[in-house]
C-alpha cells in the first residue's frame, strides 16, 4: 500500500487532476454564488440576443413596408403610364380621323367649286359671247405687274473693278 500512495504522489494523473482541480475551498454558498454570477451572465446575455431580435425584427418590418410601398408606387406608374399610353393612342386616332375628314372636305369643296364652273361656264360665255374675243388662258389672268429692277450680274467682274475679293 505504501507502494501505491508513492506512486499516487508522483504520479503523472495526480499532477494532471490537480491542474485541472481550483485549490480553493469548495463551500456551499461560494458555488452559489459563483452559480448566480454566471446565471446574471446568461440573463443578461439572453435579454441582449432578445433586444437584437427586436431589433431586426423591426427592421424586416421595415424592409417589408418599404418593399410593399416600392411594388405600390410601381403599380402606380405602371397605370399612369398605360393610361398615358392610351392617352396618347386616343389622340393619335383623333389626329389621322380629322386629317382624313379634311382630305375628304377638300375633296368635296373641289368637286363642288368644279361643278360651280361647269354650271357658271356655259351662260357667261353665252352673255359675253364675242367671236373676236380671244380665249385667255388662267396663267394670263392671274399674272401680275411686275417691275424688274436694274440690277447687274455678279458673276461680270468688269462691272466691280473697284472691289476686291478675299477669301
Amino acid at each position: 500500500m505504501k507502494e501505491d500512495v508513492v506512486q499516487f504522489v508522483h504520479s503523472e494523473d495526480r499532477i494532471k487532476r490537480e491542474r485541472g482541480k481550483d485549490n480553493t475551498y469548495d463551500h456551499p454558498l461560494t458555488k452559489r454564488d459563483i452559480h448566480d454570477e454566471s446565471g446574471n451572465d446568461d440573463i443578461e446575455h439572453l435579454q441582449k440576443q432578445i433586444e437584437l431580435m427586436k431589433l431586426k425584427e423591426n427592421e424586416i418590418s421595415k424592409a417589408i413596408e418599404m418593399k410593399a410601398l416600392i411594388k405600390e408606387l410601381k403599380e402606380r406608374d405602371r397605370l399612369r403610364e398605360e393610361k398615358d399610353r392610351q392617352y396618347t393612342e386616343r389622340v393619335r386616332a383623333l389626329k389621322q380621323q380629322k386629317r382624313n375628314l379634311e382630305q375628304s372636305l377638300l375633296e368635296k369643296q373641289s368637286v363642288l367649286c368644279s361643278l360651280d364652273d361647269e354650271l357658271i361656264e356655259p351662260s357667261y360665255h353665252q352673255q359675253t359671247s364675242n367671236p373676236h374675243r380671244k380665249k385667255t388662258t388662267d396663267k394670263q389672268e392671274h399674272m401680275p405687274f411686275m417691275i424688274k429692277p436694274n440690277i447687274p450680274k455678279f458673276s461680270d467682274p468688269a462691272q466691280f473693278q473697284e472691289w476686291k475679293i478675299e477669301v
